[in-house]
Formats: C-alpha cells, structure tokens, sequence
C-alpha cells in the first residue's frame, strides 16, 4: 500500500507535466514529419524540442547513468567544429543535430511507451491526411507522384509505413479504447495507399517487413511458452534458406532481375552508388575524424559541387550518401560511426531481448522500427538535423536503456497509465 500511495501522490503531483508533455510531444511529432514550411517551421520544430528538454530536464537528470551514450554522438559533431573545413556550418548543423538527438531522449523521459506509440499513432495518421489532401506532387522516375508536405516521395513512404506500424500496435491492445482500435482500419488503408501510390520501392519493402515482423511477433506472443523456442528455431532456418537461396540468385543473376523487374531500379540504384564511390574517397582522406560535421557539403568540396550539379541540387541542405553509415564516416570518422553504434546498439539488442523473454505489443512495436532503422539506414539517411527519424531513433534508444515496467512487461496497465487516459 506504500509503494501504491507514493505512486498516487507522484501522479497528483504532476498531472500538468504529463498532461502538456504529452500534448507537446504529439504536436513535436506532427511538425517533425514536415519539410515544407521553411524557416518558420524549422524555429517551431526547434522550440518544441527546446520546450520538451525543459519538461524533461529533471527526469533526464536523474537517468545520466544509464542514458549517457546517447549523449556521445552529438557532442562528437559538436567537437568535430575544431578540426571542421567549415566551421560555421558544423557549428550550425551539429546543435541542430543536439537538439534532435535530446528530444528523442526527452520523449522517452516524459513519455511511456504505450502512449508514445498512441501519440505517434496520432500524429502520423493527421499528417497522412494533410499529406493527401494537399495534392502536393513531386518528380520522380516514374513521373510526378504524390508527395505532400514531406517533399519526397521516399518520405512520404515512411510516413505509410510508420502509420502501418503504428496502426498494427494500436489495433491489437485490447486495452485501448474501442474508438482508438476502430480507427486503425481506416489508418491502414491510408498507409497503404501511400506506400503504393508513392512507388518508393525502399517503402514498399519496409513497410512489407515491418508488418511481417509485426504479425510473427503476435504469433510469438500467443505460442506457448514451451514452443517458443522451436518456433525461434525454424524461424531461424527458414532465413537461413532464404540466405543460401539469395547467395545463389545473386550467382545466376536473379539479383539483377529482381532489382530491374521487381523494384525497377537501374543498376546505379537511382545513382547510389555514384554517391557511394565518393563517399569511399572521402572516408579514405580522414578516416578516423571525419571532415566535420555536414563540413562535406558546405565547405564547396568540388567533389561535393559536382555530385550537387549531376543531380540539379542547387541546396546542399538535406542532401546526403543515402546510407546513413557512410554519411556519419564521412562528417564524423569511424569514431562517429563507433559513438552510433554505441549509442544503438545495446538499445535496440535490449529491445528484442525484451520481447522475446516477455513478449509485449509495445515492445514488439519499438522492436521492429529499430529493426527498420536499422535496415533502411543502408539505402537512406536516418541521422540527420531536425528530423523525424533522429528523434524516433533517440527516442527508442532511451526506451531501450530504460527498465521496463513490470507492470507493463506482464500485459497491464501500470498505475500511471490509466486505460481511460488512453
């Protein structure tokens, strides 16, 4: 009765905290998923991450100890200044970055898990419909396709994809209120419709895994805890087959089919590897501290000029390698490449560790997005400045370094979520 009284008196004494943090992480998320809006929207976005550090200032106080790898990126690419072709731009971009990174942390803080993937939920689906009723449409391969306020139809992709994701988390708490499952139906057609109708093939395939894992975790979650391991077990050969039946497509040139037939890809991957090839060079000339944060693409490398020119990029801004790994080598050296790893790593390992001892619809969520990221990250950015993939990044890693509420771990609500608030 001790431990549930001081729960209460902790929860009265700060419903303005949650009540707000809650709101303004949900509108955080909104304005996060947007391009569109220049300026303007950058100060919002940049006041609302300022706003939920000071919101979240106690409550990451106290987890330093177990948060501080998070911390290491960030104040590498702020260091990277000293050594930086482009001082004023790496000082510029990396408080950008610092500022991004620290709100995905400061959601974990103020936010639960469960009501962060309700938020997000939210959030996505409100953007998705804004998206589609602005007709907005941008180039692509295939034509002029539908692009809404992300200004990229890659991005507009991931926002079907995360709507997809969320709305499968969503729609299978039974806890949930019936109004909240109900709209889950309509969101997955809408995610649907934006994974296919943007025709990004790195959409279609993330959104497709994503919904796999999803559902086998499901299954999983409703095996008998004897046969969980067995199930683990064929799961594990059956990937493996499909390994050794790659490695032998690749070596009768079904890998070429599949990217020409399937994802209707040229053999540069929509020039990728012409990204890649310089990104090697520049890796090579400072390998171990990098040229500086975003210093590449603002100190008027010629290389960097020329890739900008072949292209029609007149705006360095937000262009990259489209591998997240490469572009972090290149800014910031192995030794960025390193503080990531160390940064996600443990987090995202402790995430699927989690479900699979207790499996769990939120934990199986935050696992499979992790999972994403880490598989998207090879073929497009994740990590950069005042984006909404850094912040949910961030954001997963501090649920992942968090212990986890034994509570919710058995499939209940803890005291501080209460099911009527959700």
């Amino acid at each position: 009765m001790t431990q549930l009284s001081q729960h209460l008196d902790e929860r009265v004494a700060r419903p303005s905290l949650e009540t707000w943090g809650t709101l303004l992480v949900g509108f955080f998320l909104f304005l996060e998923n947007s391009q569109f809006g220049g300026p303007a929207l950058l100060v919002a976005d940049a006041l609302c991450a300022a706003v939920l550090l000071l919101l979240a200032a106690p409550v990451l106080a106290k987890s330093v100890p177990t948060s501080w790898p998070l911390l290491l990126l960030p104040a590498w690419a702020i260091i990277s200044i000293f050594w930086s072709s482009d001082p004023l731009g790496t000082a510029r971009y990396s408080l950008q970055l610092a500022l991004t990174c620290l709100g995905g942390v400061a959601i974990a803080a103020l936010v639960p898990p469960r009501r962060f993937v309700l938020l997000l939920f939210g959030a996505t689906f409100l953007f998705a419909l804004v998206c589609i009723a602005s007709r907005r449409t941008g180039p692509a391969a295939d034509g002029m396709v539908l692009v809404g306020l992300t200004g990229s139809k890659n991005q507009l992709s991931y926002v079907g994809q995360m709507l997809i994701s969320t709305a499968l988390a969503v729609g299978v708490d039974r806890e949930r209120h019936l109004g909240w499952r109900a709209l889950t139906l309509p969101a997955l057609v809408v995610g649907a419709y934006l994974v296919l109708v943007t025709k990004s093939a790195t959409g279609v395939l993330t959104a497709a895994l994503a919904a796999a894992l999803f559902i086998g975790f499901v299954v999983y979650r409703a095996t008998a805890p004897s046969l969980r391991a067995w199930l683990l077990i064929a799961t594990g050969v059956a990937a493996l087959g499909l390994a050794v039946a790659g490695v032998f497509a690749v070596g009768g040139g079904g890998l070429d089919s599949f990217r020409r037939d399937v994802l209707h890809k040229d053999a540069t991957l929509t020039g990728r590897t012409l990204l890649w090839s310089v990104a090697s060079d520049a890796i090579a000339q400072r390998p171990v501290l990098g040229h500086g944060y975003k210093a590449f693409w603002t100190s008027g490398d010629t290389n960097a000029i020329g890739l900008l020119r072949s292209v029609n990029v007149t705006d360095a801004r937000g262009f990259g390698f489209q591998d997240t790994y490469r572009e972090i080598t290149v800014d910031l050296g192995v030794t960025g490449l390193a503080l990531l790893a160390l940064a996600t790593v443990p987090a995202f390992l402790r995430l699927l560790g989690r479900e699979l001892s207790r499996p769990d619809h939120v934990e199986a969520f935050l696992a499979v997005t992790a999972v994403i990221f880490v598989i998207r990250s090879t073929v497009d950015m994740s990590v950069e400045p005042m984006y909404i993939y850094t912040t949910l990044i961030y954001a997963l890693c501090g649920y992942g370094l968090k212990r986890r509420d034994p509570a919710t771990a058995a499939g209940r609500l803890s005291v501080m979520e209460p099911s009527h608030a959700v």
